[in-house]
């Protein structure tokens, strides 16, 4: 079986009763005539577009930082490279300490 209504004369009526509504709404605001809105709208919030910059900027940034690297080879090579012990405990404590943490709470 075949249908040969179209579509477009079903949905003229419904068209033209919208606009018409539009446009009653206009005159009794006192608004120029204007076509109706179509389509969808969508707004970001300004947290939404800080997150995505820095998304893409986390995501452009390189992995690793070539320049510190090369420094800290050198230093190596050269024997000139000093670690600093109590550095590296402070660090492992607080660490320790933000593990036992999230574990607690």
């Amino acid at each position: 079986m075949e249908i040969k209504t179209s579509m477009q004369k079903l949905v003229d009526p419904y068209t033209q009763q919208v606009q018409n509504q539009h446009a009653d709404k206009r005159a009794v605001t006192g608004q120029a005539a204007q076509a109706p809105a179509t389509g969808d709208r969508v707004s970001v919030s300004a947290q939404a577009k800080l997150y995505t910059e820095a998304y893409t900027a986390a995501s452009n940034a390189p992995e690793v930082r070539q320049d510190k690297v090369a420094a800290l080879k050198t230093q190596v090579d050269n024997g000139t490279y000093q670690v600093d012990s109590r550095k590296i405990a402070e660090k492992l404590l607080q660490s320790d300490l933000a593990i036992n943490e999230s574990l607690e709470g």
